[in-house]
């Protein structure tokens, strides 16, 4: 039986799953983890990964670099494999080591905050019994705004809507298959209220709220993330909440709720648009399909390359 359970926060991409990873990293029992994918990447609904392919993925997938091991550690785990009896215990022994050297080993409690596991929630409760989920969900037009100045992600509205709306069905799906173990926490309540939400958290994962957690820990954060995590780690604030109306294009918004208006008011959001919005015409579309491929197959290649080290 592992010492600790994993918390797994899902969401869309840019909906604050780091920011409150942060929050809940900063709690004297909760050790926040460098975002990692990897833990969860080698998920197959038709065949089962040996331990040792397994640990070949995870120790070659560039995020594993982050959690700065030394080599003789992950060598050591390597040539232990055999006495590893489930991947669980595998990921415990990455996990005390990482603790170790985060000089936080009384952890009761590890977070996962990667965007990617909201489609891999059956699998992990299935690796991970114990484990919570925090779904987090915010406006979407403010979803669109973050990701349209970064060097990846949807690179124009109509696949900022695809990939927003996608990620909440997933997220909805996890809430009504695992409704005792998945909470759902709206983004804008936690930058409003964040003790409040965060009091209702820790009663959600069996801990006691502390006051650090407002404050958050961004120590977990790999250094060529941290420009676009600047507010992690920082004091909740809400100045940024609507800056989507000032930042998007008025045909963005129009787009945007033209798609999601339904989703948006059931969330409770407001729509911004009172009158009949037109479609993207063909232009449009063209458009926007010839600037997304510019930036996703040319300009975004070399600046996330340049950004994480690679060039």
């Amino acid at each position: 039986m592992l010492s600790s359970s994993p918390v797994f926060i899902i969401g869309a991409p840019r909906s604050g799953t780091t920011m409150l990873g942060s929050a809940i990293g900063a709690h004297s029992k909760c050790l926040a983890l460098p975002e990692s994918p990897f833990l969860s990447s080698h998920y197959s609904a038709s065949a089962k990964i040996p331990l040792s392919k397994i640990f070949e993925n995870i120790t070659n997938h560039f995020r594993f670099k982050h959690w700065k091991l030394r080599n003789e550690d992950v060598e050591r785990i390597g040539k232990d494999l055999c006495s590893f009896k489930s991947y669980p215990q595998l990921v415990s022994e990455f996990l005390k080591i990482y603790s170790q050297n985060n000089k936080k080993t009384n952890f009761t409690k590890w977070i996962e905050h990667s965007p990617a596991n909201i489609n891999r929630v059956t699998f992990l409760k299935k690796e991970f019994p114990d484990a919570k989920f925090i779904h987090i969900v915010r406006d979407g037009r403010a979803v669109a705004n973050s990701i349209r100045s970064l060097d990846w992600g949807g690179n124009n509205i109509l696949e900022n809507i695809t990939e927003w709306k996608n990620n909440l069905a997933f997220g909805f799906l996890a809430e009504l298959s695992l409704s005792k173990d998945v909470k759902r926490v709206y983004y804008e309540d936690l930058i409003k209220n964040p003790e409040s939400q965060l009091n209702e958290i820790c009663c959600f994962l069996g801990i006691s709220f502390e006051e650090e957690m407002l404050k958050g820990d961004s120590s977990f954060l790999p250094s060529y993330t941290k420009k676009q995590h600047s507010l992690v780690g920082s004091s909740f604030s809400a100045e940024r909440i609507d800056s989507w109306q000032l930042n998007l294009s008025s045909r963005d918004i129009e787009l945007f709720e033209f798609y999601c208006s339904s989703m948006l008011s059931t969330l409770g959001y407001s729509l911004v648009c009172d009158y009949e919005i037109q479609p993207p015409s063909f232009t449009e579309r063209t458009r926007f399909w010839f600037s997304g491929f510019i930036k996703t197959e040319l300009i975004n290649r070399v600046r996330m390359k340049r950004r994480v080290g690679f060039i």
